[in-house]
């Protein structure tokens, strides 16, 4: 079987300098993901503050995550993987990485998107639901492709080949269908790039990992080193202007991505992981977070001494994600319980005043009598 090489912080969803600490879990036979064993662990995640509704949508044996919710609500699209073991030890690498499209209900009516003789990872849909957008080497190397077809196995174009920009992973799509932004390789640092959906006016934009477009298109929510911890920023989509840092504590931040409105952003944060006593870890215990486009009002989702990881805020007001809760890496989903309303368009000003009619003058009315009533008065002229 094919052995497809680890690229690097796409499959788990994480800044290099974390995936580091987790590659040595993997030397030390642990395999790369915690919870490569699917052995049924004690339940440990749970929903922190407003959160509600939490269940497990999958429960495939492979390893599952990057989901992204079609806009009709009707299919979820997950990347899965297999492990590759040689000699009953995990090498770090990926067997197996396809795109399958599971409901987003209950994980039912499995189906293969991708054939499993490439590497193919990281589908995002098109807004108008007729594609997708994903990273495969289908082509020889990895490159960011779109679909022709919402239908399984379906005929791709190259919009970022990988002669021009090296390892493209994690992509998103402008919410009007005509840009997306993805993570690459430049000699080995992390920096986001951005095209036309037909590979035109291709830009290196700025330094980080984990793209992600704001819902009106303006700006991207990334992440980015900042000394020892990986921090969250927006940047002007359109020139690389503008940078706002939006988290500044001492602790790791990944995979974050935007609320329906904008309102939000959500990520993945290893923040309190110190707080289940020998139940957590640095590397191993992170759990979702939600906060304020202007960085106030952080909110915690999900607490436990678990990881989960890559959200997606999806358009039916659940949050997707992929979390080791059960012994394996499986999609999961809960309402975050947050106000979220419809992203506001642009405004009219409102017409001008105008000047109200006089109101009529008012009759007066006939006097009191004992019944039967006598015909009323004629009006004054």
């Amino acid at each position: 079987m094919q052995s497809f090489p680890l690229w690097r912080r796409v499959r788990a969803g994480l800044p290099v300098v974390v995936l580091g600490l987790s590659i040595g879990l993997a030397s030390a036979g642990c395999g790369l993901f915690p919870g490569a064993s699917h052995a049924e662990p004690a339940t440990q995640l749970s929903l922190a503050g407003s959160g509600r509704a939490l269940i497990q949508v999958t429960r495939d044996p492979s390893i599952e995550g990057d989901p992204s919710l079609a806009p009709d609500g009707k299919t979820l699209l997950v990347t899965a993987q297999v492990d590759e073991v040689v000699n009953g030890r995990y090498t770090g690498n990926k067997s197996e990485s396809v795109i399958v499209g599971v409901s987003p209900r209950a994980g039912t009516a499995r189906r293969v998107y991708t054939s499993n003789r490439f590497f193919s990872a990281s589908a995002v849909w098109l807004p108008g639901g007729d594609g997708f957008v994903f990273t495969t080497n289908q082509m020889g190397r990895l490159s960011l492709v779109r679909s022709l077809s919402s239908a399984p196995n379906p005929a791709v174009s190259v919009v970022v080949a990988g002669d021009s920009a090296e390892n493209t992973s994690e992509p998103d799509v402008s919410a009007d269908g005509k840009r997306v932004c993805f993570q690459m390789d430049v000699r080995g640092v992390a920096m986001i790039g951005t095209a036309n959906l037909d590979g035109s006016s291709f830009t290196v934009l700025t330094e980080g990992s984990s793209p992600s477009f704001s819902p009106d298109g303006k700006r991207i929510l990334f992440a980015r080193p900042v000394g020892d911890y990986w921090q969250l920023f927006v940047v002007d989509a359109a020139t690389g202007s503008g940078l706002v840092q939006l988290t500044s504590d001492e602790v790791q931040h990944a995979s974050p991505s935007w609320s329906p409105d904008g309102d939000h952003v959500v990520f993945s944060s290893n923040a309190g992981w110190d707080q289940y006593g020998g139940e957590g870890s640095y590397q191993t215990t992170w759990n979702l977070f939600a906060l304020g486009t202007d960085g106030t009002n952080l909110t915690q989702l999900t607490t436990g001494p678990r990881w989960s990881r890559q959200p997606h805020w999806a358009s039916d007001g659940f949050l997707y994600f992929s979390s080791n809760e059960s012994g394996n890496w499986d999609i999961w989903r809960f309402d975050p319980g947050l106000p979220v309303e419809k992203a506001a368009g642009p405004t009219e000003p409102p017409p001008p005043p105008v000047d109200p009619e006089p109101a009529p003058e008012p009759e007066p009315e006939p006097p009191a009598a004992p019944e039967p009533a006598p015909a009323p008065a004629p009006e004054p002229s």
